[in-house]
Parts: structure tokens; C-alpha cells; sequence
């Protein structure tokens, strides 16, 4: 049986699909690549993201290095079963 996480929002989801296609990313490359895909929003507003994505158990955080790296914790098909 698989955990039982909180739902995501549809921009906490945005954030996932990102983290899907690029792999662990800092939280600059996140943001780059959803500001390619027309979202237009602030760098603290995708940190607050993923920090939710993080607390939800959705993403996990690698704080070792200067830049922290987001990598997401599930599948595209764990997300689409809730």
C-alpha cells in the first residue's frame, strides 16, 4: 500500500512536472524552465512551492551544497493516481 500524501495544487504540480523533465534542479533552473513555459512568476514564489512540494513529501531537498538541489520524491503515475 502506498502513503497516503496531501493533494497538490495545480501550481505545485507545474512545479513537479519541471522537476520530472529536467531531474534534480537548484531552484534557478526550476524557475528558468517554467518562465520558458510562459509562467511568470517570482523566484520566491517557486522556492514556497517546492518548500510545500517538500512538506507534502512530494520533494526532496538536498541542502549539502551551496545551491540546494530539488529532486522529486514520486513518479508523473503516483501523482495521477491521487
Amino acid at each position: 500500500m502506498r502513503k497516503q500524501r496531501p493533494p497538490v495544487s495545480d501550481a505545485e504540480r507545474e512545479v513537479l512536472k519541471a522537476l520530472w523533465d529536467a531531474g534534480p534542479s537548484a531552484v534557478r533552473d526550476v524557475l528558468d524552465l517554467l518562465t520558458q513555459r510562459g509562467r511568470q512568476w517570482s523566484r520566491s514564489t517557486v522556492i514556497t512551492l517546492l518548500q510545500r512540494l517538500e512538506k507534502k513529501g512530494y520533494v526532496a531537498c538536498d541542502r549539502s551544497s551551496f545551491a540546494f538541489i530539488f529532486e522529486a520524491n514520486v513518479t508523473r503515475e503516483d501523482v495521477a493516481e491521487q
